[in-house]
């Protein structure tokens, strides 16, 4: 509650459902070691939006490798035929 005090303070606006803190970006990691990593990730970045510029390409990316593998998953729910079917 005080971090949500002082984000509104500063003019944040919630998103929402979401917290001040959620919606700041404060959420993506709720515990120390959950930021230490992300520090040590942020370490080649200049400034806060490099940094997250960086975290949304790789969630693109990701994303794309997703669908990609996606694409190859046999569904039950598609019927199978053979050529020689045809």
């Amino acid at each position: 509650m005080p971090i949500n005090a002082v984000l509104a303070r500063l003019g944040a606006v919630r998103a929402g459902a979401l917290d001040l803190f959620d919606t700041v970006g404060f959420g993506q990691e709720r515990d120390l070691e959950g930021w230490r990593w992300a520090g040590l990730r942020a370490l080649d970045t200049a400034d806060y939006d490099a940094w997250e510029a960086a975290c949304r390409a790789q969630e693109e990316a990701d994303a794309r490798a997703a669908a990609e593998c996606d694409r190859y998953v046999r569904r039950d729910d598609v019927p199978s035929y053979s050529m020689a079917e045809r």
